[in-house]
């Protein structure tokens, strides 16, 4: 029974630093990932803005559809 329990522990001992070399990989991708979408969310942000003021453009103003075919 404790050579059972020796051996666990032989085989936690040896994955231990395998599991912390997943886990900082692991940590690394979330990181960059992370960086990436919120580059991506910046542009998305900055198309939107650049859409929306050429939509203001092309919009006549009020005053214009009030006169319009009344020339």
């Amino acid at each position: 029974m404790a050579r059972a329990q020796k051996s666990r522990n032989d085989i936690a001992a040896q994955l231990r630093p395998i599991a912390k070399s997943l886990i900082k990989e692991a940590l690394r991708v979330y990181d960059t990932v992370e960086e990436v979408l919120a580059e991506a969310g910046e542009q998305f942000e900055d198309l939107v803005s650049e859409a929306r003021a050429e939509m203001k453009k092309a919009q006549p103003s009020g005053r214009d559809k009030r006169h319009k075919g009344k020339s």
